[in-house]
């Protein structure tokens, strides 16, 4: 496990950061700042994240293609991400979060972040129950690669603040309820792209 106190990280040039099969725990009280600098690289291949962790503008987490679990949230212990960055998903494994067990699961696309879903397929779900698990998008999706469809608002529930876009630059994206999950697309939205976007059930 790799507990960070509240405060900033900082990677320096030509380094790597790989969550490769660790836990990062970072606080519940305050946030874990990852800040890189030059050429280094932010990588999420396995793992769980834990506590609240801060993407800044400028930064890029890449899960990259392959990899294996990543789990957001522990039991009794939430997990929260602050993205203003790019979170940028080719990985054939999803992003679990923790529903059960006091914990839960959260995303904020901040305004300026950029969630990018670089490959067919969904890449939320979750472990024990989606009925915490939740993502806030006041920024930009954007489906950049693939030739099928995506979704996020499937099993967590899916928020699209007033002025956030979700933009499918190709084929097909997708945003529905199951049976626990919901979606709210706030007046404001911008939905955009030469791709197909349908909304289907929701608020």
């Amino acid at each position: 496990e790799i507990t960070g106190e509240n405060g900033s990280w900082t990677i320096e040039s030509a380094a790597t950061f790989d969550l490769a099969g660790a836990t990062l725990a970072c606080p519940q009280s305050g946030s874990l700042t990852l800040s890189p600098s030059g050429d280094s690289t932010l990588l999420w291949n396995s793992g769980t994240i834990h506590g609240i962790l801060n993407i800044p503008s400028g930064t890029t987490l890449l899960m990259p293609a392959g990899g294996y679990y990543k789990t957001l949230g522990a039991p009794a212990l939430p997990g929260v991400i602050n993205n203003s960055g790019i979170m940028k998903w080719q990985s054939t494994y999803r992003i679990y979060g923790r529903g059960n067990n006091d914990a839960g699961a959260t995303i904020n696309n901040l305004p300026g972040g950029v969630f990018d879903i670089a490959q067919d397929g969904d890449p939320l779900d979750y472990e024990g129950s989606n009925a915490t698990c939740v993502f806030n998008n006041r920024g930009r999706i954007v489906k950049s690669a693939g030739a099928g469809s995506s979704g996020l608002g499937n099993l967590w529930r899916f928020n699209n603040e007033p002025a956030a876009v979700i933009h499918n630059a190709v084929a097909g994206s997708r945003f529905s309820r199951g049976s626990s999950s919901a979606t709210l697309i706030k007046s404001g939205s911008v939905l955009r792209g030469p791709g197909i976007i349908g909304l289907d059930g929701g608020e």
